[in-house]
């Protein structure tokens, strides 16, 4: 998990046209994991406009708010993109303790 840690640490310490670089990355690693990163999904509005919090969202709601990120549809994308961030770690990790058992 130490990529993850990597791009948040990016999105906390850039400016606004390497944060960029670091939403790239988290959508990458992100698809590397099988999220899948392509689709537009109908429910991301609910998470950005926090109705829902992101960090109960499904390993296919984070993709439909990395979708919507890569689009440059979400304000602060660098505040939305940490904690979609570290809902996909802590999905992660979650799978990777399930299979283990």
């Amino acid at each position: 998990m130490a990529a993850f840690e990597s791009i948040q640490q990016g999105l906390r310490d850039s400016d606004s046209a390497a944060a960029r670089g670091s939403v790239a990355a988290l959508i990458e690693l992100a698809h590397s994991l099988g999220v899948n990163t392509q689709d537009r999904r109908d429910d991301a509005p609910v998470f950005v406009a926090g109705t829902e919090p992101i960090e109960t969202a499904t390993w296919a709601q984070c993709g439909g708010l990395l979708f919507a990120l890569s689009r440059d549809e979400v304000p602060d994308a660098r505040a939305i993109a940490q904690r979609v961030g570290r809902r996909v770690c802590a999905l992660a990790q979650a799978d990777i303790a399930w299979r283990a058992e």
